[in-house]
């Protein structure tokens, strides 16, 4: 997405944003805009959207602007870390108030014991509008749940729920061993 904390030579850089607004919230919110319009240009029709920490408030941003209504995969999803209360608490009303069906195709992935963006933030987005998948232990980086194949089954579901379990038979290869 082309963005960068400190490096001022980068378009989309925080320090260049804070600089314009001399606001850190404001800065935030103009590079979380920045990355979601980066990836509503480049956004083809994917099965399934997997996004994490960062891309998942962008995946979150896209949802709610209906650039994107398919199936979703957030991990840790790190909008409350980014931008200031107001924002995020606008980005949270205006997901939880999107269609069912399009909240239907979103499942939450968080580990709760993640040092880096509280599980709450996940509760608060699911709470009887979407499903969460609490990953017991699991860190930020859910690597864990990686290893064990818990992330892949997630992203194989969402691929079935959209094209129906019989079309999905032979189409994967995960380490060598067909899915179907």
């Amino acid at each position: 997405m082309a963005t960068s904390l400190w490096n001022p030579f980068r378009e989309n850089a925080f320090l260049r944003r804070f600089l314009t607004h001399i606001s850190w919230g404001a800065a935030a919110k103009d590079v979380l805009d920045r990355c979601v319009a980066i990836q509503r240009e480049a956004l083809a029709e994917p099965d399934v959207l997997v996004a994490s920490s960062w891309g998942a408030a962008v995946a979150l941003q896209l949802l709610v602007d209906r650039a994107w209504t398919g199936p979703t995969v957030l991990l840790c999803p790190g909008h409350r870390r980014i931008l200031g209360a107001p924002d995020a608490d606008a980005l949270v009303a205006a997901f939880r108030a999107l269609p069912k069906k399009t909240l239907r195709r979103v499942v939450l992935v968080h580990g709760d014991a993640d040092a880096t963006v509280p599980i709450r933030d996940s509760r608060e987005l699911a709470k009887d509008r979407a499903r969460l998948i609490e990953v017991p232990g699991g860190s930020h980086g859910l690597g864990a749940a990686a290893a064990d194949g818990l992330l892949a089954y997630v992203a194989l579901e969402a691929l079935a729920k959209k094209h129906g379990g019989d079309q999905l038979e032979g189409l994967f290869l995960l380490d060598g061993v067909l899915v179907s």
